[in-house]
């Protein structure tokens, strides 16, 4: 960043030396030709010249002003969009992270099921925190509509998937076979989704 601001100055002072140079050698004309038609009573020449050199430098002075405001204006927004650019990066790869983690989360509970401890898999699925992902997408809001939504649904998705399984397993007959078999078809479904949204949200 330091470096950029410098780039900057050092642009913006060799335009004020370049303006300088020409005024210099504008003043110097002057100088001359003053010098050889004064004695010539060419008053009216040097005060014709005068005036267009002024009108010159006060050209030059809004031209190299507009033009600073605009090259300015461009390296603001290129700055702008390269810090977009890498918060969105960021953001990516903070919620692939964290929806590996909770896809390892669903896995377990899932396991959990075949073995029969309905306990364990209560406690895993309890245990599943979507704060960090919904930051991401707090986050992406204002940088990017899509990934915006895209993050916003999966989390939909985990917290509708762990409720449904957490209610099932409170039921009396959560232990027979096709209980256990209907709440591991949706961590199944959970793992496949997260797995299609964490593609989607990668190729933003």
């Amino acid at each position: 960043m330091k470096r950029n601001i410098d780039d900057f100055d050092g642009m913006k002072d060799f335009i004020i030396s370049i303006v300088t140079v020409i005024a210099w050698v504008l003043i110097g004309t002057i100088v001359i030709i003053g010098y050889f038609t004064i004695d010539t009573k060419g008053e009216s020449i040097i005060i014709s010249f005068v005036s267009m050199v002024f009108t010159i430098i006060s050209s030059l002075g809004i031209a190299v002003t507009i033009g600073g405001y605009i090259w300015q204006k461009s390296y603001t927004e290129t700055l702008k969009e390269k810090e977009k650019n890498e918060l969105k990066k960021s953001i990516k790869k903070i919620a692939e992270n964290e929806l590996i983690n909770i896809n390892i989360d669903f896995e377990s509970a899932s396991s959990s099921l075949n073995q029969g401890d309905i306990d364990k898999c209560s406690s895993i699925l309890l245990n599943i925190n979507t704060e960090t992902i919904q930051k991401c997408a707090y986050d992406s809001a204002k940088i990017n509509e899509y990934l915006f939504y895209q993050i916003t649904d999966v989390i939909t998705e985990i917290l509708e998937h762990k409720r449904i399984i957490l209610e099932n397993l409170k039921k009396e007959n959560s232990c027979n076979d096709e209980s256990i078999e209907l709440n591991n078809l949706y961590c199944q479904q959970a793992i496949a989704q997260i797995e299609s949204y964490i593609s989607s949200i990668l190729a933003v």
